[in-house]
């Protein structure tokens, strides 16, 4: 998958696209319809098949303290894209000066730089100044410009819409089993730009080594004070080499979740490994 950045916008050149833009914070069982509207246009035409969507979530410029915290990294967001089969993602850094662009100027931009072919958005999707351009503006654009236009219905749970909200909400809550549910896949945390402290102490009969986070200043959502079980995925780097080697391995242990800091117990033959992904079970 091809990485462009909002913020060369005016330098990107992009064949004939299939589109659908959002947050896909999660990504969870709500988005799979426009994923898969997308998907099967480019199956149809042979054109390439685009994400738009944000570094962060938009809720947390426009909530400030009050927003909990992002489900997915945009590492996470991209690894789930690439694997669904998207060409490229054009990756929007949310800020207060983005959100005074007009809805059609935001549309303009992705016809001429990206090409855009056809959009997949869902029947509440907003975008523009003050969200002045909906599904009804959107539908006359694309008529107007000759363009192809699909709109995705809601998908429900237990007859309630599935929505990042709730999916927060649930994590927040500890409550894993009802987040993976609407996710449609494990709650994971991305703790690859963590600073981890190497500690080793007794546990029973055996040394167990620590890594041990100063403190939980990420942009993800946490569950509350307590201890989980989750799958690890350590990157192996030797502290010596000039060029470090990557390994992966991942195994089930304990996550320490506490106010100021996590705590990751993990066998002490992966001593010279980080923790790269903590997966929730």
């Amino acid at each position: 998958m091809v990485i462009y950045s909002w913020n060369n916008i005016s330098d990107i050149h992009i064949a004939h696209s299939a589109l659908t833009i959002g947050g896909f914070d999660g990504p969870h069982k709500g988005h799979e319809s426009l994923f898969s509207a997308v998907l099967e246009y480019k199956k149809r035409t042979g054109v390439l098949a685009g994400i738009v969507t944000f570094s962060r979530s938009p809720g947390a410029i426009k909530n400030g303290e009050n927003f909990v915290g992002d489900i997915s990294s945009i590492n996470t967001k991209i690894e789930y894209f690439t694997e669904k089969g998207f060409d490229y993602c054009l990756v929007i850094d949310f800020s207060r000066d983005f959100g005074k662009m007009k809805g059609s100027d935001f549309l303009d931009i992705l016809r001429n730089n990206c090409s855009m072919q056809f959009l997949a958005i869902g029947t509440d999707f907003r975008c523009g100044n003050n969200l002045d351009t909906g599904v009804a503006e959107i539908s006359s654009y694309m008529v107007h410009y000759g363009l192809e236009l699909a709109v995705c219905n809601p998908v429900l749970f237990n007859l309630e819409r599935i929505s990042s909200s709730a999916i927060r909400q649930a994590i927040v809550a500890g409550n894993f089993s009802y987040a993976i549910q609407l996710l449609g896949h494990s709650y994971v945390l991305d703790t690859s730009d963590y600073v981890w402290n190497e500690d080793i102490y007794k546990s029973g009969s055996s040394d167990t080594l620590c890594f041990i986070s100063a403190s939980k200043k990420g942009t993800q959502v946490f569950p509350p004070d307590g201890v989980y079980t989750v799958k690890v995925t350590l990157s192996n780097q030797a502290k010596n080499c000039s060029v470090p080697f990557v390994g992966i391995v991942s195994f089930i242990t304990k996550l320490y979740a506490e106010s100021n800091f996590l705590r990751l117990e993990v066998p002490t033959e992966h001593k010279m490994c980080l923790p790269q992904k903590i997966e929730f079970i």
